[in-house]
């Protein structure tokens, strides 16, 4: 998962997870099969939905439009919580980068607060096939998928939105990664993530953190961890990360933190899933910094929850 959500960084308590693996459908295709660039076609799901652009609580600013062109059922929806109140999500593009990619974000509005934008920007290749939509799952969730057609570890991107009454915001619940080829993990569809212990798994997750105890002083080692984080962040996260190594450096502690990096603190899921787990515990040719960019390129240094939506 290739510079998959690089930015969010900072949270920096690494995630190593240890659900078993869930019972997957074969892969399913993308969102959308229309013409590069277009809105998509897929299902809303059960909240209410609207196309028009007057009826949202925000007003599009210079050089931006909703994903495909204009508003639809796909990429602008009114999500109704619990409390019968209202919020309006859209997928806003707000054009291209240097290198062509389509650029923009997910924006949300609620009456009588101002608007803003949720979770990671996404940023997508416009000479493939590419999509984002937007769907409400059960478990009053929503789930924004967004990606491209081709050969890479991040082609396939989820985020499962929840409601934070006390926030009073939409915030990331979960997220996940794959190829264009992997099968989304049920609990995208179903709103709800349950991790269930996994000897395994578990066993794999503490060879990684072993490993990365064992590479800590290795300067490559560092460098390749913490080169796509932000130079503003990179400090506090080293030093975050060298408070956890010491930790880890005992069984007991190794463990305990393998049982929470998959538990529910956590919005990231990259190294609950057993594959890649094995593949980092399996691999013993890699070198430090080889290491590192393996980390790095399975989703890098997951983010706890708290840290995740501090940074929102």
């Amino acid at each position: 998962m290739r510079n998959i959500l690089a930015s969010v960084l900072c949270g920096l308590v690494l995630v190593v997870g240890c659900k078993k693996k869930e019972k997957e459908a074969p892969p399913a295709p993308p969102p959308t099969t229309d013409p590069v660039g277009s809105a998509g076609s897929a299902a809303t799901g059960s909240g209410s939905a609207t196309g028009s652009a007057a009826t949202t609580g925000w007003q599009l600013g210079a050089g931006e439009m909703y994903f495909g062109g204009k508003g639809t059922g796909t990429n602008l929806v009114d999500w109704k919580l619990e409390d019968g109140s209202i919020v309006q999500l859209g997928i806003i593009t707000t054009g291209k980068s240097a290198e062509g990619r389509d650029e923009g974000m997910l924006r949300a509005y609620r009456d009588g607060a101002p608007a803003y934008d949720v979770g990671p920007r996404y940023s997508l290749d416009s000479s493939k096939n590419h999509w984002a939509e937007l769907k409400t799952v059960p478990n009053n969730r929503v789930l924004f998928r967004y990606g491209a057609e081709y050969e890479g570890r991040d082609a396939r991107n989820a985020v499962l939105l929840r409601w934070d009454a006390d926030a009073k915001r939409v915030v990331v619940a979960k997220r996940w990664t794959g190829t264009f080829k992997d099968a989304e993990p049920t609990w995208l569809t179903t709103g709800t993530y349950t991790a269930t212990p996994n000897t395994e798994a578990e066993n794999d997750c503490m060879k990684v953190v072993a490993k990365m105890v064992a590479c800590e002083k290795d300067e490559k080692f560092r460098v390749a961890m913490f080169a796509r984080a932000k130079e503003a962040d990179r400090p506090a996260m080293q030093t975050h990360f060298d408070t956890h190594i010491a930790s880890w450096r005992t069984g007991p502690e190794a463990k305990k933190q393998c049982q929470r990096w998959a538990s529910d603190e956590y919005v990231d899921t990259h190294f609950a899933e057993p594959g890649k787990l094995k593949n980092l515990a399996e691999d013993t040719k890699l070198t430090c910094d080889q290491f590192a960019r393996e980390v790095v390129d399975d989703g890098g240094l997951p983010v706890a929850m708290t840290d995740a939506h501090a940074k929102q």
